[in-house]
Formats: C-alpha cells, sequence, structure tokens
C-alpha cells in the first residue's frame, strides 16, 4: 500500500521497476521493464479485467527510476492510473510505502474475495 499525492490518498498497486530500471510502453499496452515484458504472478484467485476497448493502448513515454523510487501499476493495466501516468505523478518516492497487502477484503472477482495475499 502506498500513501500518494498531495491529498496522500492510499492506493494498492504492484511495484514494476526499482531505481535504475528503464520502464516503456511496448505493442498492445504491455508494460516493458528494462526491455522485457512486464509479468507477474497471480495474487490470488481470477482478477477482473475491464474489457478491451477499441482505443488505442496507452503510449508513455521511456521513464528510468529514479534513485529512492519504485515505478508501481494497478493488477489492470488497460484501466488503472499508476506510474504511466504523469497525472498521478510518475514514479513514487520509497517513503510513501506504507506496508503489504494481507488479505483481498472485497473484490468484483468472487474467487477473490477474502483471499490471503502470497
Amino acid at each position: 500500500m502506498i500513501e500518494h499525492g498531495p491529498d496522500r490518498t492510499s492506493y494498492i498497486k504492484r511495484v514494476a521497476g526499482i531505481a535504475g530500471d528503464a520502464i516503456s510502453s511496448g505493442n498492445n499496452g504491455e508494460v516493458l521493464v528494462n526491455g522485457e515484458s512486464l509479468r507477474y504472478r497471480p495474487l490470488c484467485g481470477s482478477p477482473v479485467r475491464a474489457e478491451h476497448s477499441a482505443e488505442p493502448p496507452y503510449v508513455f513515454a521511456t521513464t528510468v527510476v529514479p534513485p529512492n523510487s519504485l515505478f508501481v501499476v494497478g493488477d489492470n493495466l488497460s484501466a488503472s492510473k499508476d506510474s504511466r501516468w504523469q497525472e498521478f505523478g510518475g514514479p513514487i518516492r520509497i517513503g510513501e510505502v506504507r506496508g503489504k497487502p494481507l488479505v483481498i477484503d472485497c473484490s468484483p472477482g468472487h474467487s477473490r474475495f477474502a483471499c490471503q495475499v502470497r
């Protein structure tokens, strides 16, 4: 969990890159970390993903993660506001990390309700 932005809003995001990593957009909306497609294992259950839209994939400028920072993304890459978006603020400072989620309390994906995060 992170607290980010001027109003210190809490977010649950995944770390996609650490200091020195080059993060860029690839084909079909994928996220590339040092030129390799971002792959992460599911936390638990089957997440609900946004339907793919007719809009072109989100393209963002290549970012080299600065020292003492993390590049974070949401589970649903096609609909998450995260470090890829300038409105979110880009990479976050490590000091904004507040903890690790332990359980998914509520989810539109019934298989994820109350499951433990590994």
